[in-house]
């Protein structure tokens, strides 16, 4: 929400919003840099932000994102907007800024990123995919108005169970959730990646991530490509696959889901077409860490175990495999 002035330019005043007193006004977490914060009222913000779209589909993207979606919603928290343009637009719609100021606000950023969209599609002959940064995955006005979200998720986030609840939520809502993880920790970003992909979301490869300190973050390309070449490999599985009432304990033996547990290993149940999909997702980077034994418990249909980084996993005598718990493995049942 604070573009700069044009291309090339270095300064960030035309379009912005002002405080109460006229003044130009800042995020509290940019304070003092001089990148004053935009007005979705102001016709001019409006405009350089549709040039700003139009200049980079020119210049080759396919996918726009927005960050900062909540716009003038985010801006009421830290001084306005009381412009010309917010009291005119409030006078006409009858709100009262002094009393009203979050529910006016509210309607000027739907209204603003509805607008953007249009005249974009509208300029470019085509529909401009466009994404927005709906942090730790929190979804609401305006976020829905967008196409998919793309967020920094914390540590606490990353917890399976959190993961799970909330990708079971964006699949009822028809939305797609990437993320990128705040932690410096391997094997937490290891088991996000499995868990994520898993759940039918995506995360962006851990490259130059901003953590909470301030510093930036990016993983050995040699404790994580493997995963993400598996995405790749199983993409059409994930693709296909969605969220049913079984739980594993429908496919495994007691005996398997307690060497599961015991071994800190995450179990996802999904359905792709005839096909049931058991994701086993990484809780260690420890390779040291003995294989889990795993039986099914009554199975139907063929059997197929695939895994990140253990070359050519089988199904061995009556229906048992075994899966590492520092890797990322599928069993596949059906045909």
């Amino acid at each position: 929400m604070w573009p700069p002035d044009g291309i090339g330019q270095v300064t960030y005043k035309v379009g912005r919003a002002l405080d109460r007193a006229g003044r130009m006004i800042e995020a509290p977490w940019v304070c003092g840099q001089g990148w004053y914060w935009g007005c979705v009222n102001n016709p001019y913000f409006r405009r350089l932000q549709v040039d700003r779209v139009l200049w980079s589909l020119q210049g080759g993207a396919s996918v726009i994102q927005h960050d900062d979606p909540r716009a003038a919603i985010a801006a009421v928290s830290f001084g306005g907007c009381w412009c010309g343009y917010c009291r005119q637009r409030a006078a006409r719609l009858g709100y009262d800024l002094q009393s009203q100021m979050l529910a006016f606000q509210t309607s000027s950023t739907v209204s603003y990123v509805r607008a953007l969209r249009s005249q974009t599609d509208t300029a470019s002959g085509f529909a401009v995919p466009m994404s927005c940064n709906n942090f730790r995955m929190k979804l609401g006005i305006p976020h829905t108005l967008f196409d998919y979200g793309m967020c920094e998720i914390d540590p606490a986030d990353a917890d399976l169970g959190v993961l799970e609840q909330a990708y079971r939520q964006f699949e009822r809502m028809n939305w797609m959730q990437v993320v990128t993880l705040r932690s410096a920790d391997i094997a937490l970003n290891r088991a996000a990646i499995a868990r994520v992909h898993a759940l039918g979301g995506a995360m962006l490869y851990p490259y130059n991530v901003y953590m909470p300190s301030g510093s930036r973050f990016s993983a050995d390309a040699a404790s994580i490509a493997l995963l993400y070449r598996f995405v790749r490999a199983i993409g059409a599985l994930l693709d296909a696959s969605r969220f049913i009432d079984q739980t594993p304990a429908t496919f495994l033996t007691a005996d398997s889901l307690a060497a599961l547990e015991r071994a800190r290993v995450g179990t996802i149940v999904r359905r792709a077409g005839a096909q049931t999909v058991l994701h086993f997702v990484p809780a260690s980077s420890d390779r040291s860490v003995p294989p889990v034994d795993i039986s099914c418990a009554a199975p139907s249909g063929e059997l197929s175990v695939r895994s990140a980084e253990r070359p050519d996993p089988r199904v061995l005598q009556r229906n048992a495999f075994a899966i590492a718990p520092w890797d990322w493995s599928t069993l596949t049942i059906g045909a």
